[in-house]
Formats: C-alpha cells, sequence, structure tokens
C-alpha cells in the first residue's frame, strides 16, 4: 500500500522541498538512511532515520536547524518510494 503526502515546511531541505508531493511505502521494516513517515505526538512527519535501537527510532530532517526525534519503532508507519 502506498501513501501520498505534501512536504510541509522546511526540515527536510534540500533533499525534500516545502509543498513537494511524494510516494511513501507502507512497511514495518526500514533501516537508517531511509525517509520515514511517523507519527510524533499524533502530528504526522517526515524525517530522515538516523539510529535505529530496539526501544525505537531517531529521526532528523535533512535541514541543519532540524530537531532530533525518538519514538517506538511501530510509530513508523511507511518509507519513501520516490
Amino acid at each position: 500500500m502506498f501513501l501520498i503526502r505534501k512536504i510541509r515546511g522546511q526540515s527536510m531541505y534540500p533533499t525534500l522541498k516545502n509543498k513537494q508531493l511524494v510516494v511513501l511505502r507502507k512497511t514495518n521494516q526500514f533501516q537508517v538512511g531511509q525517509i520515514a513517515y511517523f507519527k510524533f505526538q499524533q502530528l504526522p512527519l517526515i524525517k530522515r532515520i538516523i539510529f535505529v535501537s530496539s526501544n525505537g527510532v531517531y529521526l532528523q530532517g535533512d535541514h541543519y536547524q532540524s530537531a532530533i526525534y525518538f519514538v517506538p519503532q511501530q510509530s513508523v508507519e511507511a518509507v519513501l518510494f520516490f
């Protein structure tokens, strides 16, 4: 199954740009370096996976001022398809 989402904001710049449409593939298998769609405190976000541990996943935007997020693995719903 696939999702289509619109990028909102500059946190993934320069890789993804504000208002750009992306296609995501729903999966529970992912790895460091992939761009993922997840929910953080009910807020849907798209960030890059920077570390995976047994406790959860660390994600961060590509923009140099982007925050780091930590979520349980089951919060990652999809990865960038194109």
